[in-house]
């Protein structure tokens, strides 16, 4: 265990000392967040000397020791270095704390006591005094939240990476959520986003030993938008749009009026979240799954977007059995074509021989220069067949925590068949949904037949579900159909996926 610990605090420390090598802007703050890189990497600096220094010193005092007490040592030195980083990339914001988010429930391999901190990272980080979300809110609007809502709770609800939700009334009693960014956040965002050795040092740790440039091309793409409230706010409207009067999705509704570059104004929406619903009855925890399901691929498939940041904090879930979905910064938009290669991926990887599907990855950008080795072909097959598995087979599978822990890739380890592969930016993002939904399907202890539900995307296939009839009926009401008709292959429409590969 100790040697995950070891290299996780020595990547961060060579991301920020050579970030300090390159870097020639003077240091900046502006409330409590550090805005120039030299004073982010810095602190990166003292929290890699500090964590490291609390596990030399446990290593020393545990030298002549007995291996009770060394177990002991070892213990409270992973406990105080763990709340090093957390305090610490809590309270950078930005970049490294939603890098700390993914983390918390992606990898594997990370001290118990690290990845149980970082997970309070998901709603909890550090808040802002509440006189800076004051100052926001009147530079934004020339208010005071106080004048602005007839209620203004200055506790907030929740903090996160980019800013923290209070709970206020409107002036006719509408219980709101304001989400106001924290001041300097953006420009904290801009240092990490202009700081290249840092973001390539994180693309390192999940990409280890491969070309960080889709990885790093697409984290600016997605982060940069989030930092534009705005943005979100578009976003958000456009899901409204999408699932009005659904069965069971609900997307909080914006007040644009009472929303800005900074500061978003939505429906509050009473709810529990994934911790309490863990503990719900079976039947209620396969019914959410299955409801979270349906949302990611009619989102992906139908209308060709999704919401790309799926950690537990995001989710709410209300006692009629309805599921709320929060937080829609950080949203990609799809053409036809990628959502065709998804489709037609979905079906290589069970329908075409290993040489075949070897062509078929090569074809879509997904092969290093190594990958591209023949001998390689079954190999990479099977990893994607055991990537793939719950879609793969015709039968209830239970997507266990084990099971998610065989195919998760740990972002510290750099062997297996992941080093052969190089994936687009568009799969990174769909890589990131993925890893997301099977941490918190683990956690729900799903059980649903994959097989038959990903059909009525691939094949347009009658729903095999209550739910999935339930949402049926749903469509047909408000006349979509298939919004976006599937399109699929058959040998009779022309040159296979493998002979358009081998072209």
């Amino acid at each position: 265990m100790d040697w995950v610990l070891w290299v996780f605090i020595g990547l961060v420390a060579l991301g920020a000392l050579l970030a300090v090598a390159f870097v020639l802007l003077g240091r900046k703050r502006q409330g409590h967040i550090h805005t120039g890189r030299v004073g982010r990497s810095s602190q990166l600096m003292k929290m890699s000397a500090r964590s490291a220094r609390a596990h030399t010193i446990a290593r020393a005092r545990g030298l002549f020791a007995g291996e009770e007490r060394r177990r002991e040592l070892r213990e409270r030195a992973h406990l105080a270095s763990s709340t090093e980083i957390v305090q610490t990339l809590g309270n950078m914001k930005g970049v490294m704390m939603k890098f700390a988010q993914i983390l918390s429930f992606t990898a594997d391999g990370l001290p118990e006591e690290l990845k149980s901190q970082l997970q309070s990272l998901q709603s909890q980080a550090p808040p802002m005094d509440y006189g800076l979300v004051e100052a926001v809110v009147v530079e934004e609007f020339g208010f005071p939240p106080d004048e602005l809502f007839a209620e203004f709770e200055r506790e907030p609800s929740a903090a996160a990476s980019i800013g923290q939700v209070h709970r206020a009334r409107l002036h006719n009693g509408q219980a709101v959520a304001v989400k106001v960014q924290y001041p300097g956040v953006a420009q904290a965002i801009r240092a990490d986003l202009d700081n290249t050795a840092m973001l390539t040092a994180v693309g390192k740790m999940i990409y280890p030993g491969r070309d960080t440039d889709n990885f790093v091309r697409e984290l600016r793409e997605r982060v940069v938008e989030e930092i534009d409230y705005g943005i979100e706010a578009a976003n958000q409207q456009t899901f409204v749009d999408l699932y009005e009067d659904h069965p069971f999705v609900v997307i909080p509704r914006v007040f644009h009026d009472l929303s800005s570059r900074r500061v978003l104004t939505m429906e509050w929406i009473d709810g529990f979240g994934l911790s309490e619903a863990v503990g719900l009855p079976d039947h209620d925890r396969q019914l959410i799954s299955e409801g979270i399901y349906r949302f990611v691929f009619d989102s992906l498939n139908r209308h060709h977007l999704f919401n790309g940041d799926p950690h537990p904090g995001n989710y709410l879930f209300l006692e009629d059995g309805r599921i709320a979905f929060l937080d829609f910064g950080c949203v990609r938009f799809f053409d036809s074509d990628e959502i065709d290669r998804l489709f037609e991926f979905m079906r290589g990887v069970q329908e075409l021989d290993a040489p075949e599907f070897q062509a078929l990855l090569d074809r879509h950008g997904f092969l290093s220069r190594q990958g591209r080795d023949p001998a390689l072909a079954e190999e990479l097959q099977e990893y994607f067949l055991r990537q793939w598995e719950p879609h793969t087979r015709d039968c209830v599978f239970h997507l266990s925590q084990e099971w998610v822990n065989s195919v998760t890739m740990n972002p510290l380890d750099q062997s297996g068949t992941m080093r052969y592969l190089q994936p687009p930016p568009g799969q990174l993002f769909l890589m990131r949904i993925n890893i997301g939904l099977n941490a918190i399907f683990a956690k729900l202890g799903a059980r649903m037949n994959f097989y038959q539900l990903a059909r009525e995307y691939t094949e347009a296939a009658t729903p095999a579900t209550a739910l999935g009839r339930e949402v049926a009926k749903w469509r047909e009401a408000r006349g979509l159909g298939d919004t976006h008709p599937v399109r699929r292959w058959h040998p009779e429409a022309g040159p296979s996926p493998a002979e358009l590969g081998s072209a």
